[in-house]
C-alpha cells in the first residue's frame, strides 16, 4: 500500500493498514513509501495507495479530468492544504508568481497547476523532489518560490520542524474560493488549522481541505459508454450466443429426431409378451 513517506506513522495510515489487513486476511499487506502514491498503483508497483482526493484528477490547459486508471475505494479521513511562505514577506497562493509543490502528479502539484491555468496572472509551478515540508521551506529560503503548497494532516512532524524555524510561517489559502480555480476541483472544502497545532503559529489559519482516499486500480482506462448503454463494452455481461442455434424450427426438428431414436431404442430392447390367445382349432 503506497503512501507519502512523511505520512507513515500517522493515525490515518495506521488505521487503514489495520483495516486492509483485516479485510484480506492471510495476505501480506504493508506500507510502501512513494513520492507519488497514485503512480505506484498505475504502474502496478502497489495494489493500493493512500492519497488526497485531488490526486485522482489530471490538470490540463482545458480543465481538469478524472484519472480513469484509479478508483476510490474508501474515504479514510481529511487532509489539509498547508501554504508555507517566508515570515518576513508572506505571500498568499493566489498572489504568488512561483509556487513550489510536491512532485509532478502529486495532489499539491495538481492543485497548483489548476491555480496557474485559471489565473489571470502568470504563475510558475515548481515541482520539488518530495512532499517534505523541510524541502519546501528550503526552497522558500533559497528564493526559488514565494509560497509552497503541500497536503498533510495537521501536526505532521515535518511541518512541526519546518514551522519551528522563525523564517517560515503558514499563510491563509482560503482565497481559493475567490479565484477562477474554485470550480475546477469539486472535492475541496473550507477548513481551518487551529492555533497551537504548530509552534509559532498562534492564530487560526484559513485554508482548504479534501478527503484522504484509499485508491485502487481501475478496471478500465476509458469510459465504457456506447449507443446501447454502458453494458455493451462489458464482456462479463454480454450474452455468449455463438453456440446457440438461432432457428427454432431446426431445434424442434432435432428434438423430434431424438424422440424417434429413443422410441426405436425402446422398441428394440423391450421384452416380448407371450400372447394368451388360443390357437385356432
Amino acid at each position: 500500500m503506497a503512501l507519502d513517506p512523511q505520512a507513515i506513522g500517522t493515525d490515518e495510515a495506521t488505521a487503514t493498514l489495520r483495516a486492509v489487513r483485516h479485510a484480506v486476511r492471510g495476505r501480506d499487506v504493508d506500507l510502501s513509501p512513494g513520492r507519488v502514491p497514485i503512480e505506484a498503483v498505475i504502474s502496478a508497483q502497489s495494489r493500493l495507495a493512500i492519497a488526497p482526493a485531488v490526486a485522482a484528477f489530471i490538470a490540463g490547459p482545458d480543465g481538469t479530468t478524472p484519472n480513469l486508471r484509479v478508483e476510490a475505494l474508501a474515504g479514510i479521513g481529511s487532509t489539509f492544504l498547508h501554504a508555507l511562505s517566508l515570515a518576513g514577506h508572506p505571500v498568499s497562493p493566489v498572489k504568488a508568481t512561483t509556487i513550489a509543490t510536491g512532485p509532478q502528479g502529486s495532489a499539491s502539484h495538481t492543485l497548483a497547476t489548476v491555480l496557474a491555468n485559471t489565473s489571470q496572472q502568470e504563475k510558475t509551478v515548481l515541482s520539488l523532489a518530495d512532499s517534505d515540508a523541510l524541502t519546501a521551506s528550503q526552497a522558500l529560503q533559497d528564493n526559488l518560490a514565494e509560497v509552497a503548497l503541500l497536503f498533510a494532516t495537521p501536526g505532521r512532524p515535518d511541518f512541526q520542524s519546518a514551522l519551528s524555524q522563525e523564517q517560515i510561517t503558514l499563510v491563509d489559502a482560503d482565497a481559493w474560493w475567490n479565484s477562477d480555480a474554485r470550480l475546477a476541483l469539486p472535492v475541496l472544502r473550507e477548513a481551518q488549522i487551529d492555533p497551537g497545532v504548530y509552534a509559532g503559529v498562534d492564530r487560526t489559519v484559513s485554508t482548504i481541505a479534501t478527503q484522504l482516499i484509499l485508491f485502487g486500480p481501475s478496471g478500465r482506462d476509458h469510459f465504457t459508454m456506447g449507443p446501447q448503454g454502458p453494458g455493451v463494452y462489458c464482456d462479463e455481461v454480454n450474452l455468449r450466443n455463438d453456440r446457440i442455434n438461432p432457428y427454432p424450427s431446426h431445434a424442434l426438428l432435432l428434438i423430434a429426431i431424438i424422440g424417434c431414436l429413443v422410441w426405436a431404442g425402446w422398441l428394440y430392447i423391450r421384452p416380448e409378451h407371450k400372447s394368451d390367445t388360443r390357437p385356432w382349432e
